[in-house]
């Protein structure tokens, strides 16, 4: 906890905070669209959510960890109640932007659901309008009065293995961990604890640091995994840490059994976004990830 908080100056500075009105005045218009249903007819969003009783909130940010949490929670298009459509940049630094999604699903395998916010598209590149997007799927859903007693937040996000920063860089694949539990201990986490000088960005620090400014109870597991080396590897070491993620205490009840099989969902634009990933856009290694 000490080390989120010390970072919290870093992180607003990564996502180009301004300690001015004008951050405060930007229009989302052009940027940020209304929710959606899925029939792409607009939604009260505050209305649907108004409705449901959440335990657990899941964000996961990007293919693999969408991939992911879609088999883990046997997510189906008719578990999806919202999207929300708003603009990023295609590249990093330049100005060109496309149209993307946030996908919202309620599952309900317990007493009290979860509520999975799937950025199955969301690239690294920093950009003002993500603070607006978080905010946008969140603040109906929380409130700063709750202290700990509204849903739990599980953030999910990934990075390959030469982005962490360590005197001794494991060449495995491997997890860290970020919390603002003060019930949890660090010898009681799953995970090592993520270090300085490593500082995330975009995304999963926006929806952290939404958490953290609340008080909501919350976690963010960074998964580090080898990109390019064998894609058919990689793909089984992504799913050897998702096995370990699953039994997490804090979030058991969300997930229901795995399936034998660990299929990329029928999504053919996430499963093409997803091999991309891994295999770093050579299409030989996805050639072999195909077959």
């Amino acid at each position: 906890m000490d080390f989120f908080l010390k970072r919290i100056p870093a992180f607003s500075r990564a996502l180009g905070e301004l300690d001015s009105d004008e951050d405060e005045n930007t229009s989302e218009s052009t940027e940020v669209d209304h929710f959606l249903d899925v029939a792409d007819v607009p939604v009260d969003y505050e209305r649907v959510v108004s409705d449901l009783t959440l335990k657990h909130i899941i964000v996961s940010v990007g293919p693999i960890q969408t991939a992911f949490i879609s088999r883990a929670l046997c997510i189906t298009k008719e578990h999806l109640i919202a999207k929300l459509p708003f603009m990023l940049p295609i590249y990093g630094g330049t100005d060109k932007t496309a149209r993307t999604f946030a996908f919202i699903y309620f599952v309900s395998p317990s007493e009290k659901g979860t509520l999975v916010i799937t950025l199955p598209y969301a690239k690294d590149y920093i950009h003002p309008f993500q603070k607006v997007v978080v905010d946008k799927l969140l603040h109906k859903i929380v409130s700063s009065g709750q202290n700990g007693y509204g849903p739990d937040l599980l953030v999910l996000c990934t990075r390959e293995v030469h982005e962490y920063q360590a005197s001794s860089v494991p060449t495995e694949p491997f997890v860290r961990v970020i919390h603002n539990d003060p019930r949890e201990i660090d010898q009681s986490l799953p995970f090592p604890k993520l270090e300085q000088p490593n500082i995330l960005s975009g995304f999963p620090a926006e929806f952290f640091t939404y958490a953290i400014l609340r008080s909501i109870r919350s976690m963010l597991l960074v998964l580090y995994y080898v990109p390019q080396d064998n894609p058919g590897y990689a793909w089984q070491s992504v799913k050897e840490l998702f096995r370990k993620i699953t039994p997490l205490e804090q979030f058991s009840d969300a997930f229901v059994s795995l399936p034998s099989t660990w299929e990329i969902p029928e999504d053919v634009a996430l499963k093409e976004a997803c091999i991309s990933l891994i295999c770093g856009n050579k299409p030989s290694l996805m050639d072999q990830m195909y077959t």
